[in-house]
């Protein structure tokens, strides 16, 4: 995707820099922070494992640059070269599906999903994240937030909101007390 994507570029649209970024190691400053981040995260599967230095190897193949930073996942550095360029004055775009990402889209970053080949730009956040909330409302009760549970990281999640524990809630605060 990334190849076909230097390739493809033309005019305006020609990527001038590019770099592929990988996480360098499982451990990063937030298990210094709170050791059991990401705790419950499953190990690559076995077939994946050696992928990862191919995968370098074919990027440097291509020179197209390969970056790694100990302590920092490939999130924290996209994003600080993203913000890095968008402040220059330059348009990034992120070739990747990550939701975590998807916080950068806006002001000359844009993403590239590279599973359906589409551009995210800030219609299709808004899209996937405040369109799709605000239509699973259901129109005969009160809005309700309801969070996706992240397992990956234990003790700091937030229990999904259903309709009965909603229902519950909103009981329970009008109770005089």
């Amino acid at each position: 995707m990334v190849w076909k994507y230097l390739q493809d570029g033309k005019g305006s649209d020609q990527p001038t820099h590019a770099a592929v970024i990988f996480d360098h190691s499982a451990r990063t400053f937030r298990n210094d922070i709170y050791p059991l981040y990401k705790a419950n995260r499953p190990e690559p599967p076995e077939d994946l494992r050696p992928q990862f230095p191919l995968t370098r190897e074919a990027t440097r193949a291509f020179n197209i640059a390969c970056i790694e930073t100990e302590g920092f996942e490939a999130d924290d550095i996209i994003a600080s070269l993203a913000c890095q360029a968008r402040d220059a004055g330059g348009r990034v775009t992120i070739i990747s599906s990550d939701k975590d990402l998807m916080q950068l889209v806006g002001g000359g970053v844009e993403m590239m999903d590279p599973i359906k080949g589409k551009p995210i730009g800030p219609d299709e956040v808004r899209e996937k994240f405040v369109h799709d909330f605000l239509t699973a409302v259901p129109r005969q009760s009160a809005p309700t937030v309801t969070i996706p549970e992240n397992t990956t990281t234990p003790g700091r999640h937030i229990r999904p909101v259903s309709a009965r524990t909603s229902r519950a809630g909103r009981r329970s605060a009008r109770r005089p007390r």
